[in-house]
Parts: structure tokens; sequence; C-alpha cells
């Protein structure tokens, strides 16, 4: 005759460590402990179950993170604004966050394309050297030299307009002006040469060096107004 068996009870003690006690239930600590051991614990929706594992809580967060971290990546047509809008703004914020970053810098250890590494002191620049930066940015921005003029009925009697071509070689002399007046050879005392900005490693952080520069003698002028 056989007899029915009672259900063995589960061994709490297989649960955790070899020599250490069972983890505490939140319910059994102080409530200061509890709030930082358990901070997602609430007794009113306590989980009968629940005790001290943080696996499950790990394993939450970490979907939740990941969660988050895909949304960030999603593309949402329905948000506000045509999506060029909203690219240019991302491109904005971006490139402000960079500006602020190599801002904070005085002194530039840069690679070059051969692998070597040159270091540069930023400096500040003369009142002309500043005229001259933002007046050939000013005929780039405008395609129009700095001395045009048009009369009342739109005839062109100073300068002239520029082409893209005209205005992209603009470009290319304001860079090297900016290298040149603003970055100087930490070892050497000259100033950054156009072959030495040509040879850069990496373009985006030589340009993001020198509107950070830029942005320096702008940000001086508006200080000065104040």
């Amino acid at each position: 005759m056989t007899t029915e068996q009672e259900p063995k009870k589960k061994d709490e003690s297989r649960d955790h460590a070899p020599g250490l006690p069972p983890p505490a239930r939140p319910e059994d600590l102080p409530e200061e402990d509890r709030k930082q051991y358990f901070p997602d614990y609430d007794p009113e929706r306590r989980d009968p179950g629940f005790t001290g594992d943080f696996t499950g809580m790990r394993e939450a967060r970490l979907e939740n993170m990941q969660q988050e971290e895909q949304e960030g990546r999603t593309f949402d047509e329905s948000a506000a604004g045509e999506p060029e809008d909203r690219s240019v703004a991302w491109f904005q914020h971006k490139s402000t966050e960079s500006m602020k970053y190599w801002a904070q810098f005085t002194q530039f250890k840069i690679k070059m394309d051969d692998g070597s590494f040159r270091v540069y002191d930023r400096v500040p620049i003369t009142k002309y050297q500043a005229n001259e930066i933002f007046d050939l940015h000013a005929e780039i921005q405008s395609l129009r030299s700095i001395d045009y003029e048009e009369d009342a009925k739109g005839r062109v009697i100073a300068g002239k307009k520029l082409s893209p071509t005209e205005a992209r070689r603009k470009q290319n002399l304001l860079d090297q002006l900016k290298a040149k007046y603003y970055l100087r050879n930490a070892k050497t005392g000259e100033p950054m040469s156009a072959t030495e900005l040509l040879h850069v490693a990496d373009s985006t952080i030589i340009d993001g060096i020198l509107e950070a520069c830029t942005g320096i003698t702008l940000a001086k002028w508006a200080e000065g107004k104040k």
C-alpha cells in the first residue's frame, strides 16, 4: 500500500551562496536600507515571491535601457516639423557641442597623416586678423565681395558677385588663415602652415578646433558689449 507523500519543501538554502544567510526581504530591512537596495519596491504592489535577488531587477533595467536606446535611434515621421528641419536642428546641435568641447582646450596634440603628432597652442588674434577672417567669411556666405554695392536700380556699382567656385577657393583661404592665426607650433613657435593643415589625419578634428577658435573670438566680442 502506497501512501501519498507530502511535497518536498523548497530548499531555500540553495538560492544563495553556501555559508551566507538567505537574502533579506525588502520588508525586513530598515526603511533607509530598503530605499537604497530596493528602490523599486512598493509594499502595496509587492510580488509575494520578491526577495533580495537583484537579477530580475537588473534584467528589467537592462531591457528598459535597451528599449530607450532603440527608441533614440528610431525615426519618427509624426514628430513636429519637416524632416529637413529636424535634421538641420540635429546638425546645429552637434556643431554647438563640438565647439563647446574644443573651446575648453588651449593646446592641441594633433595626429598627422604620416602617423606623427604635433602640438599646437591656441593663441589670441589681433583686431586686423579678426577683421580679415570675418570679412572673408561674409564674402563666402553672401557670394559677394566685401566691397559689393548696388545702386537704387539694382545695378552693381562696386565689387562683384562670386561664383560657387570662387567661394570655394575663398573657403580654402579662410581655413588657412584660421590655422595660421590661431594655432602656433608649441615646439618651433611657428604658425600652422597651409601644408600642415592639409596633412592633418582627421579633417573633422582640425575643422572643429578652428570653428571653436572663431567662436571664442565672437564670444569675446559679445562680452565686450555688455
